[in-house]
């Protein structure tokens, strides 16, 4: 295993295959001090890289043409990318106060990367509305009037409530984004979680 003083800079280096490999391999161990940080520092890196391909990718979308749309039959124009805001770094802390480890990558993307909503259509792309476009709301930033806090608390609380009696339920799962279905409004099932 190679030593954690060189993750940040092999992962800019191209090595991230084997980074993320090296970090996976260490499981729960990745959060002791003096890994914790260095670990981190990749994951801040993932975020930034991300969230610089996400505005490179609704730039050019907008620029065809592509129209970023709720995934219902109205279509509602949205915002397909909300940066994080001020509490972005506040909400992050509440989810791993709240819910436990949560992956470090997933508190990188709340605090560096943002909400990401990739749903819409193309007049001329006529698989366009059937695709799995990335959508990815940690922080809720589009809904200014709804708290995902209570959304996230709820979808325990019912896990909660089902586990109880099915021993099969398996650990509680965050729900990140609707799944392909959902995305091109049919229903389906559970969506994506982390």
């Amino acid at each position: 295993m190679a030593s954690s003083s060189n993750w940040l800079a092999r992962y800019r280096e191209g090595q991230r295959a084997h980074v993320w490999h090296e970090l996976r391999q260490l499981g729960r161990t990745v959060r002791e001090p003096g890994l914790f940080e260095e670990a981190q520092l990749v994951c801040d890196e993932m975020a930034r890289r991300a969230r610089h391909n996400i505005e490179v990718i609704v730039e050019r979308l907008s620029a065809e043409g592509y129209r970023f749309h709720s995934n219902d039959n109205a279509q509602t124009p949205v915002m397909p990318y909300v940066p994080p805001t001020a509490a972005a770094g506040a909400h992050a802390d509440w989810l791993e106060e709240r819910f436990g480890p949560v992956p470090m990558t997933l508190l990188s993307w709340v605090r560096l990367a943002g909400d990401v909503w990739l749903v819409g259509t193309h007049p001329q792309w006529a698989t366009s509305a059937s695709a799995d476009p990335l959508v990815v709301e940690l922080e809720g930033s589009r809904y200014p009037n709804v708290s995902l806090r209570t959304y996230f608390e709820e979808e325990a609380e019912a896990w909660h409530g089902w586990s109880a009696t099915h021993p099969e339920a398996g650990l509680f799962v965050l729900p990140l984004a609707p799944d392909r279905l959902h995305k091109d409004n049919v229903s389906g099932g559970p969506g994506s979680n982390a």
